[in-house]
């Protein structure tokens, strides 16, 4: 399995302060709680982020809004360049995407 890229220690840096755009769960049985819903993250504020020490549970909050992200499930995740949406041609599969402002994203597989 690849390695996460940014790494833990630095994910924090990477995401504090940015603003999402859009967060995306493309597998349904990976989402637990809708409440509240995915879209009213747009606009928000990443105010910080914790990862554990053995890397597998990431916790995103927001002014609004805390996302905890289970690794055991979903693998590793990547900070990506561009907008573009996956497509059924796109491998492997993301299982969500969490769209950030500067046209980055940030997708678990």
């Amino acid at each position: 399995m690849p390695a996460s890229n940014p790494s833990p220690a630095d994910l924090p840096g990477a995401l504090t302060g940015r603003v999402i755009v859009g967060f995306q769960v493309y597998g349904i049985n990976s989402l637990k709680t809708a409440v509240p819903t995915l879209e009213s993250l747009a606009g928000t504020n990443v105010t910080s982020v914790s990862v554990a020490t053995d890397g597998r549970t990431l916790k995103i909050r927001t002014n609004t809004t805390s996302i905890a992200v289970n690794l055991e499930r979903v693998g590793y995740w990547v900070l990506k360049p561009g907008t573009k949406g996956w497509s059924s041609g796109d491998r492997p599969a993301p299982t969500a995407r969490l769209l950030l402002d500067a046209s980055e994203y940030l997708v678990s597989r």
